[in-house]
């Protein structure tokens, strides 16, 4: 019964020449415009340094050497990292708080002091005081070594350069625009299969379904899991359907962990049903439900780098810190690890978030039905 009931959504799915337009070739055309088009936005090598600048006072101190080869080597490891030194220690401190400086370093006679803009850090700061104090907490001990050999600081920060430089890098490989853009718009268009979901649902309240059936074998739950379905097949589709055309046509590279990839980008596909199916059950009419979504999805894909690359999104102040509430924003910063051969938190998190969300969501229905059952009753 069940699978006759999936068979006739597809059926029905198939018979809406707008909906196949628009879930299977609208991202084709989306992702070629995009990626041809912003090509000279994304690529390249990654430089996070790009004209930061990073203050400095030196007072009499016999740590002098040692922050000097500290300096030399991550001006020769980062390109555009710029090391000023100054004089004026309120005028740097004030240079830093308004973001015209990543930090303030003093070297004193008593070891190092780093100032930073603690309220509006921004990432590539983060990343340099990472890198600043994972070569201060490796040796603390200082003295000790700036007593034996000062050029030891020298190797120590290019091993600790090294290590944030294959982070940053996110694999071996620099991601270009064809790339993003593909993993981008596909995460949108599997968002806009909940408005296909969410209408389905819409329809069958609308023509009495849901009445009809308690009179018959077949159970809610049971037209519910059909819908999501219906979702996931679309999803799956659409997965083979971008992959094929961007590898084939556009030579976009999806690397070695291409079986991880789709599995996220499935979860993704769980959370659109999931969504379009609870709003929907909420829902009453389909030009609501409609409205509801597309401001639903607008956010979430403005968050996740759809519309602008996502480092662009990371660098603009409060959105950068508000767009990891965005499932978009995980699963599009797990793809573009993926693609470069690097599994690392973004995909357990993008996993985490997309079926956590969907199980919230349920669970709001839950509530939801069962307050509506209780009124009813009154």
């Amino acid at each position: 019964m069940f699978i006759s009931m999936v068979i006739k959504e597809l059926k029905l799915f198939s018979r809406n020449k707008g909906s196949l337009v628009m879930m299977f070739a609208f991202p084709i055309i989306l992702i070629t415009i995009l990626g041809v088009a912003l090509e000279n936005m994304i690529g390249g090598d990654i430089n996070i340094f790009d004209d930061s600048k990073v203050l400095y006072i030196i007072e009499d101190s016999k740590y002098e050497d040692g922050f000097k080869g500290f300096k030399e080597t991550m001006e020769d490891e980062f390109e555009g990292l710029i090391f000023e030194e100054t004089k004026n220690i309120e005028e740097s401190k004030k240079l830093v708080l308004d973001n015209k400086a990543m930090c303030f370093i003093s070297v004193n006679k008593d070891g190092y002091s780093y100032f930073r803009n603690e309220n509006r850090e921004y990432q590539n700061s983060k990343i340099f005081r990472s890198i600043f104090e994972g070569v201060i907490d490796k040796y603390a001990l200082v003295d000790v070594v700036m007593k034996n050999d000062p050029t030891i600081i020298s190797s120590i920060t290019k091993d600790e350069a090294n290590k944030y430089t294959d982070e940053i890098s996110v694999g071996n490989r620099a991601i270009t625009s064809i790339d993003y853009y593909t993993f981008a718009e596909l995460a949108l268009i599997i968002l806009y299969v909940s408005a296909i979901v969410g209408e389905s649902v819409v329809n069958e309240k609308e023509l009495g379904t849901f009445n009809r059936i308690s009179l018959s074998n077949t159970s809610t739950l049971k037209l519910i899991l059909s819908k999501m379905t219906l979702g996931l097949i679309i999803v799956a589709i659409q997965i083979l359907v971008v992959y094929f055309y961007s590898t084939i046509v556009l030579k976009a590279h999806w690397g070695d962990n291409l079986l991880f990839m789709i599995f996220n980008l499935l979860c993704l596909g769980v959370f659109s049903s999931v969504l379009g199916v609870v709003v929907g059950m909420i829902i009453k009419d389909g030009k609501t439900l409609n409205g509801i979504l597309n401001v639903v999805i607008v956010i979430m894909c403005l968050f996740g780098g759809c519309y602008t690359p996502l480092s662009m999104v990371k660098s603009i102040p409060v959105l950068g810190d508000v767009a990891i509430v965005s499932p978009v924003y995980w699963i599009n910063s797990s793809l573009i690890s993926l693609s470069t051969g690097v599994v690392d938190t973004y995909s357990k998190v993008a996993i985490s978030i997309t079926l956590g969300l969907s199980v919230i969501l349920v669970g709001i229905y839950l509530i939801y039905s069962k307050i509506k059952r209780r009124d009813n009753l009154v």
